[in-house]
């Protein structure tokens, strides 16, 4: 009888032991998407848990973790990690991360956003499952700097776009640039504006005629905390390339609404000439490109001095600009996509310098689309001779709301 006792008594104790033993529960908060090399793409996701956590935890009680997330292309992708690709953050045991640095995310993608589609979910060997809610812990990151020449009446302009809506977070007099030539290094006196055309930019002002200080090789140093996004994140400290001089920039609005009565007899896409300066119509959607007056020819003569240094002038009839627009569902489905080019010798030229491209809300096959949604690739290419000699694809995709008034 003893004997029978102390054996379920054993039995109870394995019992409870076991009970002690089960999965410690991921904590309700503190699973974060971050971006670990700062290139405007999330790479990383780390998961937090009530207790301490070792490899042998890991390689006993969890079986995978599934993360879904938008790629390069906007497509939706299912990525699986094992146990073994789930490492133990060195700062925190209560923290373990999995490295997705090799599958890369749509850029630009820097906000948890209910359109990103990005969602975790952890399968313990138990087959219990655990969604995790996750964190915005991603810095928003500069992509892109312009500079645009001002008149005798407006200072020059220095525009930085950002992989998401920021706000200026700290008060600049002046800012440093370095030289691409000699890497000499001067201070510049600025005043920071951010934007009423976008969300995704900050202004600095430039003192009038600074403009001949730049080359397209210089080097603008952003300082730490310059800007914050809506979830308090802040940028980090670097240096970024001038991507282009005026008029090498193209521009684009986030959304727009729409009555198919209003574009009935109009084409998909449509191409205007219009004077420097034009605001973007409200109410379309496109992009727009300066061309500037004497920028632009300066400029296409600038890249064709370096491929060939003896060149110093060339013929308009030789140069061609590209405009390029695709779009997609934001399923990542493609709905329809052009381009324009545009010869340098064109008369439409004489009339206006700022060229605008507009969709006019229809796919490929002339059917107006619903409110929702939109991702757009967007490019410019320059062309001497039919050769490239610039190209610029703005930040790769983005995203356009479209709201359809019946």
């Amino acid at each position: 009888m003893m004997r029978t006792l102390s054996t379920l008594f054993f039995l109870a104790t394995l019992g409870f032991a076991s009970f002690i033993r089960s999965p410690i529960p991921p904590s309700a908060f503190g699973h974060f998407i971050s971006d670990k090399d700062n290139d405007g793409r999330a790479d990383c996701l780390t998961i937090s848990f009530l207790k301490p956590v070792s490899e042998n935890y890991i390689k006993e009680y969890i079986d995978s973790l599934v993360l879904e997330f938008p790629d390069s292309s906007f497509k939706n992708v299912r990525l699986v990690a094992k146990s073994l690709d789930l490492k133990i953050d060195a700062e925190n045991s209560n923290r373990m991360y999995f490295d997705f640095s090799k599958k890369k995310m749509a850029l630009g993608v820097s906000a948890l956003e209910e359109k990103t589609n990005i969602s975790a979910t952890l399968f313990q060997r138990s087959a219990a499952s655990v969604e995790l809610v996750l964190q915005d812990s991603l810095a928003p990151v500069p992509l892109k700097v312009f500079l645009s020449k001002g008149t005798s009446l407006r200072e020059d302009t220095l525009k930085i776009l950002f992989s998401e809506p920021i706000e200026s977070n700290v008060s600049v007099t002046e800012f440093s640039l370095r030289s691409g030539k000699d890497l000499e290094i001067r201070q510049i006196p600025c005043r920071v504006k951010n934007t009423l055309d976008s969300s995704l930019a900050l202004h600095l002002i430039l003192p009038s005629g600074s403009f001949e200080y730049f080359s397209p090789s210089d080097s603008v140093l952003l300082e730490e905390n310059l800007v914050k996004d809506y979830e308090g994140n802040v940028s980090k400290k670097r240096w970024v390339s001038l991507s282009g001089l005026s008029p090498f920039r193209l521009l684009t609005l986030s959304q727009a609404s729409y009555s198919p009565q209003e574009v009935r007899e109009r084409p998909v896409f449509e191409l205007e000439f219009k004077e420097t300066g034009t605001p973007f119509p409200k109410n379309r959607l496109g992009i727009s490109l300066d061309m500037g007056e004497e920028q632009f020819v300066q400029r296409v003569l600038e890249l064709l001095q370096k491929r060939n240094k003896a060149k110093t002038a060339f013929l308009n009839d030789d140069i061609s600009v590209v405009l390029e627009m695709n779009i997609f569902s934001h399923t990542g489905s493609y709905l329809t996509g052009s381009q324009a080019e545009i010869k340098g010798n064109d008369e439409r030229l004489q009339k206006g310098r700022r060229v605008f491209f507009f969709w006019n809300f229809m796919d490929g096959r002339r059917r107006y689309v619903g409110s929702g949604a939109y991702f757009v690739r967007i490019g410019l290419k320059v062309l001497y001779q039919g050769k490239m000699i610039y190209q610029d694809y703005s930040a790769d995709f983005n995203s356009w709301g479209v709201l359809r008034r019946d």
